[in-house]
């Protein structure tokens, strides 16, 4: 069974835990490992996630059968208009 739920700052690490994996495997072809390394330590830095947060983005975190498979963002634009932000579903629950 597929669940999603609103992350809360407590999430970050699980948010940062699922991102070190999906998103190396979604851009190790186009980025150098130092561009990897450096764009996760931009975007999914706890105190990144918490600013991120803190700036109005609302992370879901996506489940199967209770383990957590992947994670979105949005951020407000307008009343009742968001902005997808990132979507990632880990590898192994892709297809």
């Amino acid at each position: 069974m597929l669940s999603i739920r609103r992350a809360s700052e407590a999430d970050c690490a699980l948010i940062r835990r699922l991102a070190g994996e999906v998103f190396p495997a979604t851009y190790r072809e186009i980025l150098a490992p130092a561009q990897l390394d450096y764009m996760m330590e931009w975007m999914y830095s706890p105190e990144n996630l918490r600013r991120q947060m803190a700036e109005g983005h609302v992370y879901y975190i996506a489940y199967k059968d209770g383990t957590p498979c992947g994670y979105l963002s949005v951020q407000p634009e307008a009343e009742d208009l968001y902005i997808l932000q990132k979507i990632y579903i880990l590898p192994r629950f892709q297809g």
